[in-house]
């Protein structure tokens, strides 16, 4: 007992002095994370940390992959979850107040689905279901992306696997969309099981706010293909979307 009691302490102590000062002011790297997990410091210290602090990388579906391997489900949520509350943060700073020449020319009551992030050979079947769930179902009008927009979205996606706000701002108001739905799917395999994961975010073009954002896993406990799942993640994040899409448009 004394020897696991001498154990805890110096953990405790470890974290105290080396690496409490060195995160008090700046969000952690996913070096530091790692670091973290990998000296053994229990999960509820380090979501304290990354609720305090916060993370400094994106969650992209690599790195989702990545983290998944090496940490817990509660620390990889509990990154995510203020990765994504950073970014609304930093969105309705930049866009307080809105923006009048970028309202200008946009069509009312329209919505626009993006080419998806993620898992390659899913990226059109993550789209194609969101468009599905949303059509008929939301008081907005659903626009396609004009060909040079989508070529801009797949351009970003080849060079940096992702899609920023800015970016999808500027793809919507291009395309004349008030609001604009941009998505990732990171699908694989784990053993003999299948999951997928997707994560949507609802952007108001003129202000560049993120107005909502969701991610939900497939949740099957037995899926009979990786299409399944992504078709099922795509629907469960849509349907936590769909207070906020309700709320829109002049319906």
């Amino acid at each position: 007992m004394n020897s696991r009691f001498r154990g805890m302490l110096m953990v405790l102590l470890w974290l105290i002095v080396t690496v409490v000062p060195a995160l008090a002011e700046n969000p952690l790297s996913k070096a530091k994370l790692l670091e973290l997990v990998s000296s053994g410091v229990d999960d509820p210290v380090v979501i304290q940390l990354i609720e305090r602090d916060c993370v400094d990388f994106d969650l992209t579906a690599d790195v989702v992959l990545e983290l998944s391997a090496r940490v817990s489900g509660p620390v990889l949520n509990a990154a995510i979850r203020c990765r994504e509350a950073s970014v609304a943060e930093a969105s309705e700073s930049s866009g307080a107040g809105g923006d009048p020449e970028a309202a200008e020319g946009l069509a009312p009551d329209t919505i626009m689905v993006l080419p998806f992030s993620g898992t390659t050979e899913f990226t059109s079947l993550a789209a194609e279901s969101l468009s599905n769930e949303i059509a008929g179902k939301v008081p907005l009008r659903l626009i396609q992306p004009q060909e040079t927009e989508i070529a801009r979205v797949r351009a970003a996606l080849k060079t940096s696997g992702a899609v920023s706000v800015s970016e999808a701002r500027t793809v919507g108001s291009s395309s004349g969309a008030q609001y604009v739905l941009m998505g990732d799917i990171n699908a694989y395999r784990r053993g003999g099981s299948l999951n997928a994961i997707a994560t949507l975010k609802l952007i108001d073009v003129p202000s560049g706010t993120v107005l909502a954002s969701a991610q939900k896993a497939c949740g099957l406990l037995i899926a009979n293909s990786q299409q399944q799942c992504v078709v099922r993640a795509v629907r469960r994040a849509t349907r936590e979307l769909m207070p906020s899409l309700r709320r829109l448009g002049s319906g």
